[in-house]
């Protein structure tokens, strides 16, 4: 009878469709987490649950869609980043805050990183934390969004310019997500030559290399 055969064959089919979406599911849990020596001045990125990151995932074509910059204190890695208000936060709690807890983090490349020597970064969080988040994306210091902050930091602090700069048409704002925000944000003077920069530009940064 091959009906026997046929059931067993399915089944095995299942179990073997249901143990690729484990290995996915752990792969996104524990991506670059177990291997990864944190080291003050290192970025990390990561894609955000928000509707302002799926907006960001789809006009820079990136998955991931927030960052910060990682230093260490004690022992313990931080992460000061942008949201709001602009904060230090355990690495593990930043972690929770992505997409499956997974993220990517660069390193200024070991030529590099001579730029880091005579950072003073408690000064730095000092400077500017608590600042509010900026949702326009102006380029100014009185309020600040993810990317503009580590961008500044290492340009000000490092004498580093990760990355070029952009403007906003540079990106593809034409999902209706992206129009919902820019209409909430902007109404109708979306100022398409704003010059902004976004955390899939710092990835692509030639002053960095992957180190999970």
């Amino acid at each position: 009878n091959s009906k026997p055969m046929i059931f067993i064959f399915k089944w095995r089919k299942t179990l073997a469709l249901l143990g690729i979406v484990l290995l996915v599911i752990l792969y996104f849990h524990y991506s670059g987490n177990s291997k990864y020596q944190p080291k003050t001045g290192d970025i990390v990125f990561q894609s955000s649950l928000s509707g302002q990151g799926k907006a960001i995932a789809l006009a820079t074509r990136s998955v991931y869609t927030h960052c910060g910059i990682v230093v260490v204190e004690d022992g313990t890695p931080y992460v000061f980043e942008a949201v709001q208000p602009v904060r230090k936060i355990t690495l593990e709690r930043w972690k929770r805050n992505g997409e499956g807890s997974a993220y990517k983090a660069m390193r200024l490349k070991s030529e590099y990183q001579f730029h880091l020597k005579d950072v003073n970064w408690s000064s730095i969080i000092k400077k500017w934390n608590h600042r509010n988040y900026d949702i326009k994306f102006d380029w100014t210091d009185d309020q600040l969004y993810c990317s503009e902050l580590v961008w500044k930091v290492f340009d000000r602090w490092t004498n580093v310019q990760l990355c070029p700069l952009r403007r906003f048409k540079d990106y593809d704002v034409s999902s209706e997500i992206a129009q919902s925000i820019i209409k909430k944000r902007f109404g109708n003077k979306f100022p398409m030559e704003q010059q902004v920069v976004a955390p899939s530009d710092l990835m692509e940064s030639p002053w960095l290399v992957a180190v999970n």
